[in-house]
């Protein structure tokens, strides 16, 4: 069930209205970046259609990109786990835990993985989903979520200023090829 029949057992208002807002931002972030990675894909199935000699190349370079990106994510710091989100989880947990009830179990490891990235705002989603009552959580917690939701925003501007966003508004093969030629130009592929 959504979260917006359940959250209104949170006693804030202004908690309330950042997991609204949270639960927004999150769905519209899954929502740009799967368009992006689709659109990813055309544009290289085009690019190897209409420019097989540069295909290899982007190519080459994406799997660089993508082994660097692997070794910052790799070498980035674990935040300390605020004393807020480790009490949410845990009245969580009491309650949904797949040792107490087996119908929770892919809630239970959406909450798990919540708690190690340190998501306040998905743990409130949870709680709520569970009908767990969340009392007042301190300045510092509000602070993370106002923080994940500013996040969430800026990755969404950054995903629509990319070429797989332009391209799914690309009506035309000219369209596109400008979309290409514009990859090339930053990648500095000679054409």
């Amino acid at each position: 069930m959504p979260l917006f029949f359940f959250i209104y057992n949170m006693n804030n208002k202004e908690i309330k209205k950042l997991s609204f807002k949270h639960s927004y931002l999150k769905i519209e972030k899954e929502e740009v970046m799967e368009i992006c990675k689709t659109s990813e894909k055309e544009i290289q199935l085009y690019i190897k259609k209409n420019y097989p000699d540069q295909y290899h190349t982007i190519i080459d370079l994406k799997n660089k990109t993508l082994e660097n990106e692997r070794k910052t994510e790799n070498t980035s710091e674990k935040k300390k786990t605020n004393k807020d989100v480790k009490m949410l989880y845990r009245k969580i947990a009491s309650k949904i835990h797949p040792d107490k009830n087996t119908n929770t179990n892919e809630l239970f490891t959406r909450a798990a993985e919540a708690y190690s990235n340190n998501d306040i705002g998905d743990l409130l989603e949870i709680a709520a989903a569970s009908d767990i009552k969340v009392d007042n959580l301190s300045e510092d917690t509000v602070n993370d979520l106002k923080e994940n939701i500013k996040n969430n925003q800026e990755l969404i501007e950054e995903a629509k200023k990319t070429t797989g966003w332009a391209w799914q508004y690309a009506l035309s093969n000219e369209e596109k090829d400008s979309i290409v030629n514009h990859i090339f130009i930053a990648k500095e592929i000679n054409k």
